[in-house]
């Protein structure tokens, strides 16, 4: 993955020419944008385009290797001398299969009516589709792929890479593990990558406070009533009495549309509900998924560039409310403020007249 990134960045620096722009562009009409983007190493389709441009890759890293600067020559001979390897493309191979599951992951735990069971029940899909890749029929096709690619494009085979060998002292008088072909260690090294992935889920998904928060929050959508009496802020009579009113004058399948429908109730109908406000407001304190915040700091990366370094920390509040919330602020009437603004004073008056 290394190696990818390190050929991005130098198609980055150093694409100028026309005919390298065209060798290197992506196969979905994106230009090269797929490929020189940052984050290029965590996204399927773009290293699916640098698989199926292989042969034009080549071609670049070699003729920058010629033509280039001192600097950039070096990096572009390193690294047309890796993807000159087969095992560069198993490598590839292995990561557009691992991290196709995972993308598709990551995209359905992005999703802003996101709920503590269904994100759950998500990674539980993935879990088994990457418990079902752990076998050796599996790896034997990318491994069988990734030997056709080779011998297509004249690369060198895939070999097992030198491994030094233990001193005595950590091994006894034991012999040391040696694989009988390169199969056999990549086959291992693919496990060991669906086992640490495995074990992330665990780690992150599988916590008491997950749980804690699920059964919270089927209080709310389902009714269970078992672990109300847990939170001193809810009255579990109560509770179950407004969930029955609310759910027989309501249609909601997550917390956040329940936000919703309160928000825009009346008062003296919300007042029916404050027991259901009440455990909105527990739930809405834990989100279920971190995508809203981080989208901010993204937002901040683009916004306060080097150019826009003298920005006011007050404009810049207000240029990143205005960027998170487009659609809203779509939706505005410009002429009806641009009115509002001129109407304020006789001297705006005098100065704009009549705004049409």
């Amino acid at each position: 993955m290394a190696t990818g990134q390190g050929e991005c960045v130098l198609v980055t620096w150093r694409v100028k020419r026309e005919r390298e722009r065209e060798n290197v562009s992506m196969a979905t009409g994106q230009g090269e944008c797929a490929l020189v983007t940052w984050r290029w190493t965590v996204r399927t389709p773009a290293i699916r385009s640098v698989l199926k441009q292989y042969e034009s890759v080549l071609m670049a890293l070699e003729e920058m290797a010629s033509c280039s600067s001192p600097e950039t020559s070096a990096k572009a001979n390193g690294l047309h001398g890796t993807f000159l390897k087969g095992n560069t493309v198993l490598g590839l191979l292995m990561a557009e299969d691992l991290m196709g599951d995972l993308e598709c992951l990551n995209t359905s735990l992005q999703l802003r009516k996101q709920t503590v069971s269904g994100m759950l029940e998500a990674v539980d899909h993935v879990k088994t589709s990457m418990q079902d890749k752990r076998t050796e029929e599996h790896f034997d096709v990318l491994f069988s792929k990734a030997t056709a690619v080779a011998t297509k494009l004249d690369l060198q085979p895939i070999q097992m890479p030198h491994v030094r060998k233990p001193t005595k002292h950590c091994t006894g008088q034991a012999a040391a593990h040696i694989h009988p072909d390169s199969q056999s260690l990549y086959r291992i090294q693919f496990y060991n990558a669906l086992d640490t992935v495995n074990t992330q889920f665990i780690e992150r998904f599988e916590q008491a406070g997950f749980h804690k928060l699920q059964q919270l929050e089927n209080v709310l959508l389902h009714g269970d009533m078992d672990k109300v009496e847990e939170y001193p802020e809810l009255n579990s009579r109560l509770l179950q009495v407004q969930l029955a009113i609310f759910g027989a004058n309501y249609t909601y399948e997550t917390s956040s549309d329940v936000a919703s429908i309160i928000r825009e109730m009346v008062p003296e109908v919300r007042g029916l509900f404050g027991q259901v406000e009440a455990l909105v407001r527990l739930l809405l304190v834990v989100p279920a998924s971190s995508a809203e915040v981080e989208r901010s700091f993204s937002a901040l990366r683009r916004l306060k560039t080097w150019l826009r370094s003298s920005m006011s920390q007050t404009r810049l509040n207000n240029v990143a409310i205005c960027h998170v919330h487009q659609k809203k602020l779509d939706r505005l009437d410009l002429e009806g403020i641009c009115q509002s603004f001129i109407s304020a004073n006789d001297k705006r008056k005098k100065a704009f007249g009549s705004f049409a």
